[in-house]
C-alpha cells in the first residue's frame, strides 16, 4: 500500500482547489448567548495568497465577538491552530490564511494515516479558523457570509458558504414550557369533559345497575 505521505507529496505540486466546511455549536440561540462556529478547509495542492472574508448581518454581532486563526508550532513540533486573536468587525473583516511558507493551505496532517491535511481538523478543539460570536441583535434569523479566494496556479478563484442562525424570541425560548402548558390545558380540558358528562348520564347508570 502506498504511503499516504508519499501520495500528499505528489499532490503538493499540483494545481490547488479548496472548499469551506462550516461546523457550529448551534444555530438557534437567545439573545446575547455566544455560538462558536468552526470552519475547515478541504482540498489539495499549492495555492497563493489565501484570504477568507465574512460579512455579519448588519447589527447582530457584539463588540466581545472575536476569531481566532493562524497556525503555530508547539516547542514539542506539533502544529496548533488558534495562534492568532483578533475581534470581529460588525461590518465584516478580512484575514490573511498563510499556513505555511506564508502563502499556502496544504500542509499535510504528520498525525493522520490517510490523505488528510490539517486544515481538515482541529488542534484541541480549535478550528483552522473559528468565530466566537456573541449576539446582540432582536430576534430573527440572521447569516454571515464567508468568501475564501485564493491564486490556484492558473487563475484567481473564490467559493463562498454562508451561516445562518436564528435570535430566539420570548416563545421560541420557552417553547417547551408553552408545549407542557399546553398539554396541561388539554388534559384538564378532557378531564373535564369527562366530569360533565358523568355528571350527566352517571346518576341514570347508577340506577340502571342497581335493578
Amino acid at each position: 500500500m502506498t504511503d499516504p505521505n508519499t501520495q500528499l507529496a505528489a499532490l503538493e505540486t499540483k494545481r490547488g482547489s479548496y472548499r469551506l466546511v462550516i461546523r457550529a455549536t448551534k444555530t438557534a440561540i437567545n439573545p446575547n448567548e455566544t455560538v462558536t462556529v468552526q470552519l475547515y478547509i478541504s482540498g489539495y495542492g499549492t495555492i497563493d495568497y489565501p484570504k477568507l472574508v465574512f460579512y455579519p448581518s448588519a447589527d447582530v454581532l457584539s463588540k466581545e465577538s472575536e476569531v481566532l486563526f493562524d497556525i503555530a508550532k508547539h516547542e514539542n513540533g506539533r502544529y496548533y491552530f488558534g495562534a492568532h486573536k483578533e475581534k470581529l468587525d460588525e461590518y465584516g473583516k478580512t484575514i490573511d490564511l498563510a499556513f505555511i511558507n506564508g502563502r499556502t493551505l496544504f500542509l499535510p496532517d504528520p498525525e493522520s494515516t490517510t490523505r488528510q491535511i490539517i486544515t481538515e481538523k482541529n488542534t484541541k478543539g480549535i478550528a483552522p479558523v473559528q468565530l466566537e460570536i456573541s449576539s446582540r441583535g432582536r430576534p430573527g434569523n440572521y447569516s454571515i457570509h464567508f468568501v475564501l479566494t485564493y491564486f490556484d496556479g492558473e487563475e484567481w478563484t473564490n467559493v463562498s458558504e454562508k451561516f445562518q442562525f436564528t435570535i430566539r424570541n420570548l416563545l421560541q425560548r420557552y417553547e417547551s414550557l408553552a408545549w407542557w402548558l399546553g398539554l396541561m390545558a388539554a388534559a384538564g380540558t378532557i378531564l373535564a369533559g369527562i366530569a360533565t358528562t358523568w355528571n350527566f348520564i352517571g346518576p341514570t347508570l347508577l340506577r340502571w345497575l342497581a335493578c
